[in-house]
C-alpha cells in the first residue's frame, strides 16, 4: 500500500562454519565392508541397516557376528558422536535386499 513503505537495514551475517556433510550408501555384505571411512571432521554419524539381514557394527577394525559393537536388525539405526575412525559391518547374509545408508555430520 503506497505511503507504508519502512526503512530496512540490511545486516550481512557472517558465513559459518563450512560443512562436508556426506551421505553413503553400501550393500549388505557377508564379508566385513567399510561403511564409512576415517574423517577428522565428523561430529556425528547416523546410518540405516535397509536390508532384510541383521547388520553386525564395529568400530576401528573388522565387523563380526560373534563380537558386535552393535546389531543392527532391519530397518533399526546406528548413531555415534564424537568417533572419527571407520565403521565397518558385516550382514548375517547378503540378500542383497539393502545396504547401510549413512550420514555424517561435519
Amino acid at each position: 500500500v503506497a505511503g507504508t513503505e519502512q526503512q530496512v537495514d540490511v545486516v550481512t551475517l557472517p558465513a559459518g562454519p563450512a560443512t562436508g556433510n556426506a551421505d553413503t550408501s553400501v550393500g549388505d555384505s557377508a564379508t566385513t565392508v567399510q561403511i564409512v571411512a576415517a574423517n577428522a571432521n565428523r561430529r556425528g554419524l547416523v546410518c540405516r541397516n535397509s536390508s532384510t539381514a541383521v547388520m553386525y557394527v564395529n568400530t576401528g577394525q573388522d565387523a563380526t557376528t560373534s563380537s558386535p559393537e552393535d546389531v543392527l536388525p532391519g530397518g533399526k539405526w546406528y548413531e555415534i558422536n564424537g568417533y572419527t575412525g571407520a565403521v565397518n559391518a558385516i550382514w548375517a547374509s547378503d540378500p542383497g535386499t539393502g545396504a547401510a545408508l549413512c550420514h555424517e555430520e561435519d
